[in-house]
């Protein structure tokens, strides 16, 4: 993150941690997946990633991101423009002509990293529409985009054009309905990926969400600013999202679930519901995390990756368990104590629960 946008993240934090939100009832539903417990938004999620190095924002300014990535040039028929996101629409501009939609199609722009001097080239190999799937704009039609990347640093090995987005998920359900291959863009917020904060953004910055990251599902659900209709709790209810789907079971932006691990939620805004009758209750869930937790999601999970990144202790003690212990053995959530059958919001944001295997 540009250390001169830090102060929002915190100055978010610290209002969010006195407001308690109204108790509402579920509706419809979904099934959900969170982030593996690695760094930021990348062990084992579908994710921006160019050299083995995830990354979920640019700037149009040409400022370096958190990971050292900058915007360069975008070029089409050897004409050059300036790449800008208005919205939730990617554009190239110069002062004869505008690229969007179909248009941008076999352009490209170069994207820079400083500290190694690496350069690279994304191509534009495909646009397509879809809906945005939850929230106030439900069914609003935005665009995604296939983009494929090459290193074009002189002297780099020879290589094949490959998709910017690390690892395509195969499950439209998981996607929410998005190509796996696509990456959407939109602007109006900044994720600290460290922390899991989240602050309005300016038009400056922009996002990357690949099919099934969590950057993405936000926008899809209607828990970004620009998807939301800009409620007066937007962020908070954002943020709450944030550390939820991402199993921040402790507060401090560790991630203790793996990709694709189903899960449902619901929403007091009414955006997401659960999809069906839920097999456990796993926890309620504020901006600042988990306000109490009963089942870890990764308790009883099929998921092969769960034992791969968590492991069962030698006890026998759930991975997820031992690892919330060693981590944040003083930071644990209580327990919810729900009694069978009963998901209400107790005053929270949001609620958990895992699905039947």
């Amino acid at each position: 993150m540009n250390p001169a946008k830090t102060p929002l993240f915190s100055l978010l934090a610290l209002s969010i941690a006195a407001c308690v939100s109204p108790a509402q009832d579920e509706g419809l539903g979904s099934t959900e997946q969170g982030l593996v417990a690695c760094p930021n938004f990348a062990c084992a999620q579908n994710a921006p990633t160019l050299n083995n190095r995830p990354f979920h924002e640019l700037a149009e300014s040409h400022q370096a991101n958190l990971e050292g990535f900058s915007l360069g040039t975008m070029v089409k028929n050897n004409a050059a423009y300036a790449a800008t996101v208005v919205g939730w629409e990617l554009r190239g501009s110069n002062r004869y002509d505008q690229l969007t939609g179909s248009e941008l199609v076999g352009a490209y722009f170069e994207i820079l990293h400083a500290a190694d001097s690496k350069r690279y080239r994304v191509v534009i190999q495909a646009y397509s529409l879809m809906q945005i799937y939850a929230g106030p704009l439900k069914g609003v039609v935005i665009p995604q985009y296939i983009l494929k990347w090459i290193e074009t640093t002189p002297g780099a090995p020879a290589m094949h054009y490959q998709n910017l987005c690390s690892t395509p998920p195969t499950d439209r359900r998981e996607t929410l309905f998005q190509q796996g291959e696509s990456t959407i863009f939109f602007e109006g917020n900044r994720y600290d990926a460290t922390s899991k904060l989240v602050a309005a953004g300016d038009t400056n910055w922009f996002n990357l969400g690949c099919a099934g990251h969590v950057v993405s599902k936000l926008f899809l659900t209607g828990h970004s600013t620009l998807s939301s209709g800009a409620s007066p709790l937007s962020l908070l209810h954002q943020q709450t999202a944030l550390k939820a789907l991402v199993a921040d079971y402790c507060g401090d932006g560790t991630p203790f679930t793996v990709s694709g691990e189903p899960l449902y939620w619901k929403t007091s805004n009414l955006f997401m519901a659960f999809q069906s009758t839920p097999a456990t209750f796993e926890g309620r869930w504020g901006p600042m995390g988990p306000v109490c937790l009963d089942e870890p999601r990764l308790v009883k999970s099929s998921n092969p990756l769960a034992q791969v990144f968590f492991p069962d202790a030698p006890d026998g003690t759930p991975g997820v368990i031992a690892a919330m212990q060693a981590h944040c053995p003083t930071k644990i959530p209580p327990p919810c104590s729900a009694a069978p059958g009963v998901y209400s919001f107790a005053g929270a944001y949001l609620v958990t629960a895992n699905p039947p295997q």
